[in-house]
């Protein structure tokens, strides 16, 4: 069990290996194709755009999220076989809310850890894999992708 050997720091052991090459770098790649895409800052864009939604447009995004996510990973649906995905798209609309309001201070509180190191054991239990997550990080960039485009436009329109 590599589980002893979480100390040993990044790249010595198999688990903080798999993390880093499964979930931080394809996340930054999703990063820097939004940021080169865009040429904005994505933190202010995306908290800019989630501002403008209301606690329906929030629900309805968590919504689309796992449509996209099931829909392009179909082998992670026997994850959810048993959940009210509802309440998990809700779920999800109230951690990103959280997120993307605090995102400069998120690494400097306790809870935030705690809850992180939570839900982190949730899906351990589950059976959820680590590879994932880099799906769930591309997900949420795909589905908030056609405000981007929105922004864009409504940026070009007012330019005009």
């Amino acid at each position: 069990d590599d589980y002893d050997n979480l100390e040993l720091g990044v790249y010595q052991s198999a688990f903080a290996r798999a993390i880093a090459l499964k979930v931080a770098l394809p996340a930054v790649e999703c990063y820097q194709s939004l940021v080169t895409l865009h040429k904005a800052p994505i933190v202010h864009t995306i908290q800019r755009i989630w501002g403008t939604f209301s606690e329906t447009a929030q629900g309805d995004f968590g919504e689309n999220f796992y449509r996209n996510l099931l829909t392009d990973y179909p082998e992670l649906l026997d994850y959810f076989s048993r959940t009210d995905m509802d309440a998990l798209a809700i779920h999800l609309s109230m951690a990103l809310d959280l997120v993307i309001k605090n995102v400069h201070s998120l690494g400097t509180t306790g809870s935030f850890r705690e809850a992180q190191n939570q839900l982190g054991e949730v899906h351990k239990r589950m059976g959820v894999p680590t590879y994932s997550y880099a799906l769930v990080g591309a997900t949420i960039l795909k589905t908030i992708h056609p405000f981007f485009l929105q922004e864009e436009n409504a940026q070009r329109e007012a330019a005009r």
